[in-house]
């Protein structure tokens, strides 16, 4: 099955879709310029994971999680295990947190330096 391609950029505890290329599917999930709360996706725990071990706790601590699905993170701890492992992994998932029957996997792309 074709899926959407997305491109976002966070500056907050939010991802703003910047590019989502359709899918030809009946399923078409996100639309350009949309904001989602970075912990209950695949794409913003994918960022999230990578950042600064300082910067990403103090993002965790000034979060205020707020069940989007019954599915959704519900504690700082569990967040902070979820971005731990993506860390680990190289690449994020969330089933069913964001809309219920919507299951994605992220990878970051990181700037030549």
């Amino acid at each position: 099955m074709w899926t959407p391609q997305e491109v976002a950029f966070t500056g907050s505890d939010r991802v703003v879709y910047l590019r989502s290329i359709e899918s030809k599917q009946a399923l078409r999930h996100v639309v350009s310029g949309e904001e989602d709360p970075f912990y209950c996706t695949a794409l913003g725990r994918a960022i999230a994971s990578h950042l600064p071990e300082v910067e990403r706790n103090r993002l965790v601590q000034v979060t205020k999680l707020s069940a989007r699905t019954a599915k959704t993170i519900g504690s700082s701890e569990q967040l902070q295990q979820v971005l731990v492992e993506a860390a680990e992994l190289g690449y994020a998932i969330e089933s069913d947190e964001t809309d219920l029957g919507v299951k994605c996997i992220d990878v970051p792309i990181f700037a030549k330096k």
